[in-house]
């Protein structure tokens, strides 16, 4: 009887053990997961950024100016229409030269384009508005600067650069700068060129 009241004891020890070797690999198991679940989404957000700004690096500026001038800057403002296969339907694109600036949650349908002045002696200003009269863009320029609006975001252009958020481009470099509906630069990327 002794025998089998230890091995009856024994088993419900080998048993606990089991169950506390189990629960102990399940929760070992699982922080080893979190900390991989974490690890990837923390990744996935930049990686996605990126993606996105090499597809838009790869838009093609579909206007271009007639009359070119080192004076002006010529621009490009394109909405993305529903229904067009590989688009963005809620960003909208603003070439501005080679440089690309990816308006994120915003809406425009079809495009307009014209010349930003960056040089003279004589200032100047200009409003581009939808048809409900808000305004797409504006610029004014005075003594070598531009102070310019695209959708609410203001930047300036001097020469052959741009800053936006003070961060500054350069205009002669294929690059996309990445904006969230705040104004606040999310990713930034140049070609190689």
């Amino acid at each position: 009887m002794e025998s089998t009241v230890n091995e009856s004891g024994e088993q419900k020890s080998a048993r606990r053990s089991a169950i506390c070797v189990r629960l102990q690999f399940s929760l070992r198991s699982m922080l080893v997961m979190i900390f991989f679940a974490a690890l990837v989404f923390g990744f996935y957000e930049p990686v996605k950024l990126h993606f996105q700004a090499v597809s838009f690096l790869k838009e093609k500026n579909t206007g271009y100016a007639t009359d070119p001038s080192p004076e002006r800057l010529f621009y490009n403002v394109v909405g993305f229409q529903p229904g067009q296969p590989d688009r963005h339907v809620n960003d909208v694109l603003v070439h501005v030269e080679k440089v690309r600036i990816v308006l994120l949650g915003r809406h425009h349908d079809g495009g307009l384009s014209g010349l930003i002045p960056v040089a003279g002696n004589v200032p100047q200003n200009n409003e581009v508005s939808d048809v409900n009269g808000k305004p797409i863009i504006t610029w004014s320029y005075a003594a070598g600067e531009a102070k310019c609006d695209v959708f609410g975001l203001p930047f300036t252009c001097r020469g052959r650069e741009i800053e936006i958020n003070n961060q500054s481009f350069d205009l002669d470099k294929s690059t996309v700068v990445l904006v969230d509906i705040e104004n606040e630069i999310l990713h930034t990327h140049s070609d190689q060129e």
